[in-house]
């Protein structure tokens, strides 16, 4: 499986991605960054941690929309070889097990959600180091809610997978993420946002006192038996022997 991830690498290095992989984060730090300094006072009355709050302001927009949208567009890239010219049909042909194609091509996918994540992390760190934060630098919620916000992308990063590899069209899987991503927003109304993969990247990473609360072992049980039941039902489609692409 390792060759494949490799193979993967070569693969997407080819299609620029590296820009997503850092203007996603900056876009999110920048417009998180304005509007805590447009409303600084009022974020910041009481003693509130200007850390916390920076952080809370930067991962609404980019926790809530812009990281699980750049989970399809990832998805939708991995699989676009295979979809030009008959590439599935070739790949499929070679001695090739079909579970760790998908694997490799989850772990790459996986591996791009954590440089994402990374970048965010070290701008936000970055904004407040040259604005002089007077709080302490709470790198162990940093460390946290890195690990977290990640962790939480991975069911959708299975569906997003499994939406791609069905469609030749890159704007389908993009679109169906898009719309199930905007969905978060009435999750979040309704109160099931808990269970609802789209809206727990930016519950994962939410301030203390700031979202939802959940327990970690709940949370982790939800993103466990997500995983474990989409990649079950992709896994099965993609062996599929009448599989046509």
């Amino acid at each position: 499986m390792l060759t494949l991830y490799k193979n993967e690498w070569l693969k997407i290095r080819r299609q620029h991605i590296w820009l997503l992989i850092f203007f996603i984060p900056v876009l999110g730090a920048c417009v998180g960054t304005f509007s805590f300094y447009s409303s600084y006072d009022l974020l910041t009355a009481g003693n509130k941690n200007e850390w916390y709050q920076l952080w809370t302001q930067m991962t609404f927009f980019y926790g809530l929309l812009l990281y699980p949208i750049l989970t399809g567009v990832y998805a939708a890239f991995i699989c676009r070889n295979e979809h030009l010219h008959g590439g599935w049909k070739h790949i499929l042909a070679l001695p090739v097990s079909r579970i760790k194609l998908l694997l490799a091509k989850l772990l790459l996918l996986l591996t791009l959600l954590f440089f994402t994540q990374a970048i965010i992390v070290i701008l936000i760190i970055i904004i407040g180091s040259l604005f002089h934060f007077e709080a302490q630098l709470p790198l162990a919620f940093f460390s946290k809610a890195f690990i977290a916000g990640w962790f939480a992308t991975f069911p959708l990063a299975v569906i997003q997978l499994w939406i791609s590899f069905t469609t030749k069209s890159f704007s389908i899987p993009l679109g169906v993420n898009i719309l199930f991503t905007f969905g978060s927003l009435a999750a979040m109304v309704i109160g099931v946002e808990v269970i609802y993969p789209w809206a727990l990247p930016s519950i994962a990473m939410a301030a203390p006192g700031e979202g939802k609360a959940i327990q970690s072992s709940l949370f982790f049980t939800i993103i466990v038996g997500y995983v474990l039941l989409t990649l079950l039902i992709s896994s099965w489609r993609f062996q599929r022997k009448d599989i046509t692409f």
